[in-house]
């Protein structure tokens, strides 16, 4: 399956919903343009309970994102492109198979606008700190 995003935007204030779709990385298209023209500004991305073993390049495109959920998926980390994200808010990525030396730290410490960083319930991250 090669998802059309354009079929998943919630409403015009910039909310794409793709949570419990049992899609992952691989159902993103990489032809595909990104952002589509007509949702450039996107305020908040739902990856959540999906089987993504990594977060879709494509998804650091939308510089205007505030908000991210990527829980309940099955990342072992997260790239250092999240600094992309500058206006990034809220990241949730709890339930996942998160370890420390996969996170970016220096990165996140860049996010100036990061308020809510959720990394709860990620037991490898959890194993890692010992």
């Amino acid at each position: 399956m090669i998802l059309d995003i354009n079929q998943y935007i919630k409403d015009d204030n910039g909310h794409l919903i793709l949570s419990r779709k049992d899609i992952s990385e691989h159902d993103f298209n990489p032809d595909t343009q990104w952002p589509p023209t007509r949702h450039t500004a996107l305020q908040s991305i739902d990856l959540s309970r999906n089987c993504f073993k990594r977060i879709p390049p494509q998804i650091f495109s939308y510089t205007s994102l505030t908000h991210l959920d990527i829980s309940r998926n099955a990342l072992t980390g997260i790239p250092s492109e999240i600094k992309q994200l500058i206006n990034l808010e809220k990241l949730i990525a709890l339930s996942n198979h998160l370890r420390l030396r996969q996170l970016p730290i220096d990165e996140f410490s860049s996010l100036h606008s990061l308020r809510i960083l959720d990394l709860r319930y990620n037991r490898k991250l959890k194993q890692s700190a010992y």
